[in-house]
């Protein structure tokens, strides 16, 4: 922030030197470094350092996808704690905008991640990926952007069709959680619209339009 960058630098080749990847172990205490190092224009070591920590959650989870389904509910937590560092650790390089890698992290952490759905449930799941919809954009990976969001906004129409009969019954203590609800869904619809995707947005919008009419005009009031 003072601009001075080569002390900066210095600074983080020096901790990364004395806190090895491959024996420290605290890998979310390393993300730090990774933006500074991308804030820094060393965009090779900050992806260098990326893709090791990812290995290390990736082969993590992939030995706990291994156990027995009754040992993963008694380590539940632990495995959601790792999961929720991986998403960390990509949040981190979408922020940097690092095309060169984004898609094929993405990939290996949905691909990881999706062995423990049934902790998340369907729903959290998937809607827990919208930013990473905007990393597929930005690597260039339209489809794999717009399959991810047409599952978002399907669930989204799943989850109104049951607001709805809450709705039905005036139930006020759910208004703020369909608020929320309708925000992130209108937030699903803004991704393909920044990236000019703007047919399958529209297609997206009427999911959204369409959604919204499963509400009396009467609850509607009670929303806005």
């Amino acid at each position: 922030m003072e601009g001075k960058n080569i002390k900066a630098k210095k600074v983080i080749d020096l901790a990364t030197e004395k806190m090895p990847i491959d024996y420290f172990g605290y890998y979310s205490l390393l993300i730090p470094f990774i933006d500074g190092y991308y804030r820094l224009g060393e965009e090779a070591k900050a992806r260098d350092m990326a893709k090791k920590i990812a290995l290390k959650y990736f082969d993590r989870l992939e030995y706990f996808s291994s156990l027995s389904l009754s040992e993963q509910y008694l380590i539940a937590e632990e495995i959601i704690t790792e999961i929720e560092r991986y998403r960390t650790l990509l949040e981190a390089v979408l922020e940097s905008k690092d095309e060169n890698i984004l898609s094929d992290e993405i990939d290996k952490f949905i691909e990881i991640s999706s062995s423990f759905i049934f902790l998340y449930g369907e729903y959290d799941f998937y809607t827990s990926l919208r930013e990473f919809s905007e990393g597929y954009y930005l690597s260039e990976k339209k489809e794999k952007a717009r399959d991810l969001i047409q599952i978002m906004a399907d669930l989204y129409v799943e989850r109104f069709q049951i607001f709805s009969r809450f709705a039905e019954r005036n139930d006020l203590m759910l208004i703020d959680e369909i608020k929320q609800e309708i925000l992130d869904f209108r937030e699903v619809v803004e991704i393909p619209l920044r990236n000019n995707d703007r047919v399958f947005a529209d297609s997206i919008k009427t999911k959204f339009e369409r959604s919204m009419e499963v509400f009396q005009k009467s609850d509607k009031e009670v929303l806005e």
